[in-house]
């Protein structure tokens, strides 16, 4: 991988195969991930995804236009050596979870929570046997032992590469129900981007969308397509 700003020295991305996988060359070099380990991936229509990122880059390469590149490298270098720290963080998404703190006023906007929030929570509620508590105040009202458990256990059992979806979906999103519900298959891009973003879109639609909230907005709808994308082809 390479820093933003390193001028473009290739002519052609392609995805080989490389024993159960397929590496990313670059002009038939293993393109190297920041920790310096070849870059691969499972499936090719995941590799032909990542290859076109970098057939995608201008004059200057800008991996933050690399997305699912980056969910790569994130499987390769980080959760090997971190998971145990990235699984308790995850965890800690749960103690505070966006999704399970409502407002009681304004009545649309509770309504709208609702509406969006609540079947997630069922959804987890009943696919994993737990009790996520909702609640209404703005202190933090802390979860089930048991259920923080349960979601430690669901966690733990994901490969490298959801892992390393579901850690960039729960941090944009701020929650890591939007991030299991969209790992698991629950909801789709479109629906997780409209749960992790309704309170600021509920603010926009009352006092206006400034650029910074619309960069914003566009960025997050972008990354949370991309894992969409990524989970989908290398499930394929």
């Amino acid at each position: 991988m390479y820093r933003s700003g390193t001028k473009k020295f290739y002519k052609r991305a392609t995805a080989e195969p490389d024993g159960n996988g397929y590496r990313i060359c670059l002009d038939g070099r293993t393109v190297k991930t920041p920790a310096g380990r070849g870059l691969a991936v499972p499936g090719n229509r995941l590799a032909e995804a990542l290859a076109e990122e970098w057939n995608g880059q201008g004059e200057i390469i800008k991996p933050g236009s690399m997305p699912m590149t980056v969910f790569a490298c994130t499987a390769i270098d980080r959760i090997g050596a971190e998971r145990q720290t990235i699984e308790r963080d995850l965890v800690r998404h749960a103690e505070t979870d966006l999704v399970c703190y409502r407002a009681d006023a304004p009545r649309d906007l509770a309504g709208r929570q609702h509406e969006t929030w609540q079947p997630l929570v069922d959804w987890v509620n009943e696919a994993y046997g737990v009790r996520l508590v909702v609640t209404h105040s703005v202190l933090p009202v802390p979860q089930p032992q048991d259920t923080l458990e349960t979601l430690s256990g669901v966690i733990g059992s994901f490969d490298d590469w959801d892992l390393a979806v579901l850690s960039g979906v729960t941090a944009a999103a701020g929650s890591l129900i939007v991030g299991l519900a969209l790992t698991m298959g629950r909801i789709d891009a479109d629906q997780a981007f409209a749960a992790a973003q309704l309170d600021e879109a509920y603010q926009n639609e009352k006092w206006g969308t400034v650029e910074e909230a619309a960069r914003r907005h566009a960025a997050l709808r972008r990354e949370i397509q991309a894992a969409a994308d990524f989970l989908a082809l290398k499930r394929s």
